[in-house]
C-alpha cells in the first residue's frame, strides 16, 4: 500500500506481520508494523526538505491465561518514530512504550466483572529537537517521563438474554505534567501549548489534566 502524500519526496509504504499461538488455557500473540515516508515537514508549495523517508516501527506482544471462570492478560507495545525533521539539530525521533494488564471474572452465569491497568512511560531516546525533559509554566516537556500517563478501569456487565446485556464501567487517565492522553471518543482539540494551557491558546484537553469516564448502557446484538 503506497498512498500519495502531499509535498512528499518519497513513495510512502507500509507492511505488517503477526503471529499467534494457543495451547490449553494459554495463548500468546506478537505483531510488527513498519511505516516508511508517512511523515515529513513540507514547505508550502514545494517538495519537503525534511526526511520524508522516515521509518516508524511498532512492536506488540501479548499473552492471556484462561483459568476457567475468567481471564488474565498482559500486553506490551513499543513504538519508534524515526526522524522526519530537516536537520539533525531539530531531529524529532523518539521511542515510547506502554504496558497493559487486564482481567475479567464471571461472578454468575449472567454477570461479569472486569478491570484493567495501563502505563505509558513517556518518550525516550529522543532526537536533539526534543530536548525539553521537564514541563514548566512556559513550556511543556518534549521528551522524558513527563509525557507519560497511567489508566485504571473497572466495570460490570450483566446479560439479560443471549443478545442483550447491561453494562457499567469507570475509567480514569492520570496524565503526567506534560501529557494530554484522552479517550478516542473525545473529539475536543488538544491544547499542548503550555502547562495547564495559556489563556486563549486553544481549547479542549490541557496537558497534565486527568480524564475521567463513566459509562452506563445497554448493548443488543441484532
Amino acid at each position: 500500500l503506497s498512498p500519495s502524500v502531499a509535498n512528499s519526496t518519497s513513495n510512502p509504504g507500509m507492511y505488517a506481520l503477526s503471529a499467534s499461538w494457543s495451547g490449553g488455557p494459554f495463548s500468546v500473540a506478537a505483531g510488527y508494523e513498519n511505516h516508511k515516508g508517512f511523515r515529513g515537514t513540507a514547505n508550502a508549495g514545494t517538495a519537503s526538505t525534511a526526511d520524508n523517508g522516515a521509518k516508524d516501527t511498532g512492536w506488540t506482544l501479548g499473552g492471556r491465561w484462561n483459568f476457567g471462570a475468567g481471564n488474565v492478560a498482559l500486553g506490551w507495545e513499543r513504538l519508534y518514530y524515526g526522524n522526519a525533521a530537516a536537520t539533525s539539530a531539530t531531529a524529532n525521533n523518539f521511542k515510547t512504550s506502554t504496558w497493559t494488564l487486564t482481567a475479567d471474572y464471571n461472578v454468575s452465569s449472567a454477570g461479569r466483572i472486569f478491570g484493567g491497568y495501563a502505563k505509558n512511560n513517556g518518550r525516550k531516546n529522543c532526537g536533539a529537537g526534543l530536548g525539553v525533559t521537564s514541563s514548566s509554566s512556559t513550556a511543556l516537556a518534549t521528551c522524558g517521563g513527563d509525557l507519560g500517563a497511567k489508566q485504571w478501569s473497572f466495570g460490570y456487565d450483566h446479560a439479560l438474554s443471549k443478545r442483550t446485556k447491561l453494562y457499567a464501567y469507570y475509567a480514569k487517565i492520570d496524565n503526567n505534567s506534560g501529557a494530554a492522553f484522552a479517550y478516542p471518543s473525545d473529539s475536543r482539540t488538544t491544547n499542548t501549548t503550555t502547562l495547564g494551557g495559556a489563556a486563549g491558546a486553544g481549547s479542549g484537553i490541557l496537558a497534565g489534566v486527568d480524564q475521567t469516564s463513566i459509562n452506563l448502557g445497554m448493548k443488543h446484538s441484532f
